[in-house]
């Protein structure tokens, strides 16, 4: 890429010393682009790096006083719409300009009518899919839809730029059927830190079924209690890790009754994947499941569903199954059951798959190509 092309980076990350879930997302794009960022605006900074500023005056604590007047006064306020909103005002001499997540729709097609390249990360699939899937399932299960689902405006965000870097096929998808050109859609998953997540010395013959999310109907846990159900395994357990929501926990309350089902806070996954034979991830809508890949690291055999963004190979370190299926939920829980030889060859083969093409290194090398790709694709015009 030349010298003389300048990228800037918008993030909802917290960087430098601090940390949040999308800091490891923010950073590898940083490392990937690093001779040519100028500029890195976040949600909050600790650091040197004169290149890196905080979108709002003050970082995560104003989001700390937002969040706490929403949650006392019932205020409706959008904290993405509030980076938003100050990220527009940002003076940027930046040749391409990069949104992570898609969030500052305003901002976007701000630099769009100055003529810049603009590029959003697409972390999940559409507002609207998202939001007819949570539909479906809380009518499905009894449940009152609450108005603050119907929101479509990470949607409108993403059509609003020149490119997408969509997280998975599946979401690429979904934004092809929102409008967007295929064209213009690169797809690129995120990585995992293979250092920190590693195999690890299982020390008991239990077979465990592990499932772990901060889950909401969408996560899918209330298919895979249906067919954990049905079947009658000696010497076995389920144990669901997480914080499910009030939605979630209703549905949890009904099987309470069962011995070999654990629901467990949510807490620090490594033992729980070391101690486990099989991760079962039946999500109905997901970017790129974090938790299958940090799975996959620790030599863990996978069952997911074609919508989880995983990069697992079926039938070689893992099974990709359909959305909603119980039966197909108990066909793979019952091939690992009944071939236990199997679980530790198809965990290597998960292993040796993350270290090719899941790891942060991987992802930032392929994400400059992208770049450079991009860059070139407008040079020809």
């Amino acid at each position: 890429m030349s010298k003389k092309i300048k990228v800037s980076l918008y993030t909802i990350a917290d960087l430098g010393e601090l940390k949040n879930l999308k800091s490891d997302y923010a950073r590898a794009i940083f490392e990937s682009l690093k001779d040519n960022i100028s500029n890195v605006y976040c949600r909050d900074y600790k650091g040197n790096d004169p290149r890196f500023k905080k979108i709002v005056l003050g970082g995560k604590i104003i989001f700390q006083i937002i969040y706490l007047f929403k949650k006392f006064f019932h205020i409706r306020v959008d904290i993405y719409s509030v980076l938003d909103f100050f990220a527009y005002f940002k003076k940027d001499d930046a040749n391409i300009i990069i949104f992570h997540p898609y969030s500052f729709r305003r901002t976007c097609q701000k630099f769009n009518r100055m003529g810049k390249i603009t590029i959003n990360i697409g972390t999940s699939a559409t507002g609207r899919m998202i939001s007819d899937m949570n539909k479906q399932e809380f009518l499905k299960y009894g449940f009152n839809f609450p108005q603050e689902y119907k929101a479509d405006h990470l949607e409108k965000s993403l059509v609003s730029s020149k490119y997408i870097i969509s997280q998975s096929e599946y979401c690429k998808s979904t934004y092809v059927k929102a409008g967007f050109k295929p064209e213009n859609i690169f797809v690129l998953t995120g990585g995992i830190d293979t250092k920190k997540f590693k195999p690890g010395e299982k020390t008991d013959n239990v077979f465990r079924v592990l499932a772990m999310a901060n889950c909401g109907l969408l996560k899918g846990f209330q298919y895979l209690l249906e067919a954990w159900s049905k079947m009658d395994l000696k010497r076995s357990e389920l144990v669901l890790l997480g914080n499910p929501s009030k939605e979630m926990q209703v549905i949890f309350n009904r099987y309470k009754s069962f011995k070999n089902i654990k629901f467990i806070k949510h807490s620090d996954p490594i033992d729980f994947y070391h101690q486990s034979s099989v991760l079962v991830h039946p999500s109905l809508s997901e970017g790129s499941s974090r938790v299958i890949k940090e799975a996959m690291a620790c030599g863990l055999s996978v069952i997911c569903t074609e919508n989880s963004g995983s990069i697992i190979r079926n039938g070689i370190d893992g099974f990709i199954i359909p959305i909603r299926n119980t039966e197909a939920i108990k066909e793979k829980i019952l091939f690992f059951y009944n071939n236990q030889n199997k679980i530790l060859e198809i965990g290597k083969e998960a292993r040796k798959n993350i270290e090719k093409n899941g790891t942060w290194d991987n992802f930032s090398g392929k994400m400059s190509e992208i770049v450079s790709e991009i860059i070139n694709k407008n040079l020809r015009k």
